[in-house]
């Protein structure tokens, strides 16, 4: 700001004032040159300045109010700087209520704002709550370099801070996925607030890089903005509400997890713990799993035995509980429970495999499986009885061999856990030959702590190298 009208620069005092209603002024400290530069201003405001006498010490007259009006916050972003290519996009935005999809080829200028579909209704604005957290899921183009990274401006100052930026800092891959946990600060303004999203980048995103190219080198990718509201915390009253309990799963096969989750309380609500317990469906008495917590989430690594859950619920403010429903999820059968095959077929396969035992048994196919994958487990006569602690050395399998280091394995799930470990692996062997059938004879050890009773085995020929 500057000041007109006077004849000359010298002999003068001035003294800036700023007003938030025109009526009350106050000195602004250090503001005593012809000219005032205004920063930090967050709400419309009034400025004038007084101008004395420099020998007199008075003041000789007062300017003319001038007002500078204030720019919404959600108007204030920056334009991002991103040159981008066709397969470094993003093609998801998944946050909450909202579910954004967007073209997999990514196009000039390479951002977008979607704030004006998310206020027409055409896209849901979510909401997040102050002292929670959140996670927001970012998928992206076929491009094998995938980086992203989120900021939201918790502040509400228009700009994107270094305090407000989330990244997993990992490569997602081709048309990978990345799902980035976000704590929403509990002294986060309440209102609708700029969510920003950068991904497809060939590098890792950097806390300040919400406006900036995304490397010096290389600046690819897209950036999407969006609205989210902040709701301010609620802290938890009296008795907490009626509790329920769900599971991810009804039935479960060891080994894998499943999550267990608790809905009642507003959400938002702070100040209550959750305890989950368990039982098992043949016992009487719930005990602790671990120990009470903050979150209405609890994941159990893995069931053995079908199992009850419930959770206790605390207000730690009136420290009154409510208890949940009981929920109760069944043991798959292990025989149920093995991974499933991922396989093209190729010109390289299993022709035969012979094992020992009682009665032991050939199975000859001479051919690729449909999909390179062939379950025998139906067929009795692929069935054969081996003994704890016992060494076979008349096993043997044919495959047809036809690349450089192609390997073949088995694995025996001894102890019926429904997983192919690799402690239970034992190496077939490897083959560089081409468009050869190869016979590879087997020694098997069967551990001496090997379950009794029906179990599989599963035999793997691959045109490469692979692990136990």
């Amino acid at each position: 700001m500057s000041l007109s009208g006077l004849t000359t620069q010298t002999g003068y005092t001035f003294q800036w004032q700023s007003s938030l209603n025109g009526t009350t002024w106050t000195n602004i400290t250090g503001a005593t040159s012809a000219t005032y530069t205004a920063t930090g201003q967050t709400a419309a405001t009034s400025y004038r300045a007084q101008i004395g006498c420099a020998n007199a010490g008075a003041t000789l007259a007062t300017s003319t109010p001038v007002q500078i009006a204030q720019t919404a916050t959600l108007n204030c972003y920056c334009t991002p700087v991103t040159s981008g290519t066709a397969s470094d996009g993003i093609t998801n935005v998944t946050l909450g209520t909202l579910n954004s999809s967007s073209s997999a080829t990514n196009t000039s200028p390479y951002y977008t704002d979607y704030s004006t579909a998310q206020n027409a209704g055409t896209l849901a604005i979510p909401t997040l709550f102050g002292g929670g957290t959140a996670s927001v899921s970012v998928t992206m183009g076929s491009d094998p370099a995938q980086y992203s990274g989120v900021w939201i401006d918790f502040d509400r100052s228009g700009t994107f801070d270094t305090g407000e930026f989330f990244t997993l800092g990992t490569n997602a891959g081709a048309n990978g996925t990345s799902v980035i946990p976000i704590t929403i600060p509990s002294t986060a303004l309440a209102g609708q607030t700029k969510m920003r999203v950068r991904g497809g980048n060939d590098v890792v995103l950097l806390a300040t890089q919400s406006c900036t190219a995304s490397s010096s080198t290389s600046n690819y990718g897209e950036v999407e903005d969006y609205l989210v509201t902040i709701v301010a915390p609620m802290a938890c009253t009296g008795t907490p509400p009626v509790i329920t309990a769900t599971a991810s799963a009804t039935t479960a096969c060891a080994g894998a997890g499943l999550t267990l989750t608790a809905t009642g309380p507003a959400a938002g609500t702070t100040g209550l713990s959750y305890q989950w317990q368990s039982k098992l469906a043949t016992a009487s008495t719930f005990v602790n799993l671990g120990t009470a917590q903050a979150t209405a989430t609890y994941t159990v690594a893995s069931q053995t035995a079908a199992t009850d859950y419930r959770v206790i619920v605390t207000c730690t403010a009136s420290a009154l509980s409510a208890t949940s429903n009981t929920v109760s999820v069944a043991q798959t059968a292990f025989a149920n429970c093995y991974c499933a095959v991922i396989s093209t077929g190729t010109n390289e396969y299993i022709k035969s495999v012979t094992l020992p035992g009682a009665p032991g048994f050939t199975n000859a196919t001479g051919v690729n499986s449909t999909n390179g994958y062939g379950n025998f487990t139906t067929n009795t006569t692929y069935t054969t009885t081996l003994a704890r602690g016992a060494t076979y050395t008349n096993l043997s399998v044919t495959v047809r061999a036809n690349n450089t280091g192609s390997q073949g394995g088995m694995w025996v799930d001894y102890d019926q856990n429904g997983v192919f470990d690799a402690s239970e692996y034992t190496l077939v062997g490897t083959s560089s030959l081409t468009a050869t059938d190869v016979v590879f004879p087997v020694t098997l050890v069967v551990p001496t702590t090997a379950l009794a009773g029906p179990t599989r085995m599963r035999v793997r020929w691959r045109n490469s190298a692979f692990t136990s």
